[in-house]
């Protein structure tokens, strides 16, 4: 039995945000690929950063055979390169910054202990009146919780006398960690409308939801034993329509609300689909409701011997030669034409469903998979409950055979064990370059 979930958009605030700040992002270019940024974001507080631009996506969120394309005019482009920007502050180098490069600015994000600063582009809020056409991005402040407190004791796993099988098959299973492949589909309305048709602004703006739901998962416990269980995301394929023509199967952008259930249905048929542990497909459709996402949850068929079904790793029904859909579909819409940060806990909340979580309510409610958005300002609002994780753990290991091993093992900052969180140069090379840059 296929159950159909959603997320409700009402009173939808992902951090506490301050009021806006008007800025300039301007590069100043010091040698083929790293620029030096002097960003002010606020009347008090600027930061001196270094920025290397890159043409691809951060190594431990795509798979090996990676690849992005782009589809219009009914035919394919692969092969393009991304302009994305990661650096970090030269007085506090654990303030790391990642991005996107246009028209020689920056616009992305900065993050300082547990303050977050968004940067966007000055276009995309004309409801702001701002005179100074020098200034090209407005800065939110984004305030986040104090972190979990990371000096928890640590249980040595199987040092119990007697342990549920279950979860002895679990730990045999994950070994040092598994991973779920994706495949992303960025629809017309999300590329054109919400990022006017820059693919570097939309590929930066889904790269960091991954890399959020990505965190959130790695760092959960699912058995209990105290350890992350370093279950995480690849992305294995990025699709990007630029042509205003439906993708032969996707309903047509409206600027009414539709029914959600006609939209997944529709993408839910796409073959490729049926390759990755879960497709994805972003828009800025709005849907009735107000609904801001929606997915299949994995649950047992009573008429199917308990049979989990619906979810991760869901392949293709056929019948005969007549193939129907698949179920390991989401989607997430982000409608009010911004890039405001909305949609990083709406994605961790559809992806826990395919993993097999239910809605929280009673003693579980004030988790991520609450059925109304939380405003981000507890660390519960980041974490999975007992009772979601209880029926993600049975997912896992009912289906989860399409989960690949991960190689390596996940440290804290989101960066694989010994890769280095950012490129870093010699503080005496920065500060001659920056003399020679002006």
């Amino acid at each position: 039995m296929l159950t159909q979930v959603w997320f409700i958009i009402s009173a939808f605030v992902y951090v506490k945000c301050g009021d806006f700040y008007p800025t300039s992002t301007t590069l100043n270019k010091i040698n083929s690929n790293t620029y030096y940024l002097n960003l002010k974001v606020n009347h008090s507080t600027s930061f001196q950063l270094i920025l290397k631009l890159t043409e691809k996506l951060p190594k431990e969120i795509i798979t090996e055979d990676f690849n992005l394309l782009i589809y219009k005019n009914n035919s394919y482009q692969a092969g393009y390169n991304l302009e994305l920007l990661e650096g970090y502050d030269l007085s506090n180098p654990l303030a790391l910054a990642n991005g996107y490069f246009n028209a020689g600015n920056f616009y992305g994000k900065l993050r300082v202990d547990f303050k977050s600063y968004l940067i966007e582009k000055r276009e995309y809020y004309s409801e702001y009146n701002i005179d100074d056409d020098s200034l090209n991005a407005i800065v939110f402040t984004e305030m986040h919780p104090n972190e979990q407190n990371t000096n928890k004791p640590k249980v040595k796993r199987g040092s119990a006398i007697y342990e549920n099988k279950e979860k002895q098959f679990f730990r045999q299973f994950i070994g040092a960690g598994r991973i779920c492949s994706l495949a992303l589909v960025l629809d017309y309305s999300y590329l054109c409308l919400i990022h006017k048709g820059d693919l570097n602004s939309a590929v930066n703006r889904v790269k960091d939801a991954i890399l959020f739901a990505n965190n959130i998962f790695r760092s959960t416990d699912f058995d209990d034993d105290g350890i992350p269980d370093n279950i995480g995301f690849k992305i294995r394929q990025i699709i990007a329509i630029q042509s205003k023509k439906t993708f032969n199967l996707l309903p047509e952008y409206k600027k009414e609300h539709v029914q959600n259930e006609n939209f997944i249905t529709a993408f839910s048929h796409y073959q490729f689909i049926g390759e990755v542990c879960l497709g994805i497909l972003f828009t800025s459709q709005t849907f009735v409701g107000n609904v801001l996402g929606v997915s299949y949850t994995s649950s047992p068929n009573a008429k199917q011997f308990e049979l989990v079904e619906g979810g991760i790793c869901e392949k293709m029904f056929y019948y005969g030669k007549k193939r129907t859909r698949g179920s390991n579909a989401l989607l997430i819409t982000a409608p009010g034409g911004q890039t405001n940060v909305t949609l990083d806990l709406a994605l961790t909340h559809e992806i826990g469903h395919s993993f097999g979580a239910m809605h929280d309510f009673g003693e579980c409610s004030g988790h991520i998979m609450n059925p109304t958005t939380q405003d981000g300002s507890m660390d519960t609002h980041y974490m999975f409950s007992r009772c979601s994780k209880d029926r993600m753990f049975s997912t896992i290991i009912s289906k989860g055979f399409c989960l690949t091993p991960e190689k390596e093992p996940f440290c804290g900052n989101g960066k694989r064990k010994g890769e280095g969180t950012v490129y870093k140069m010699d503080m005496s090379e920065i500060v001659a370059m920056i003399v020679d840059a002006f």
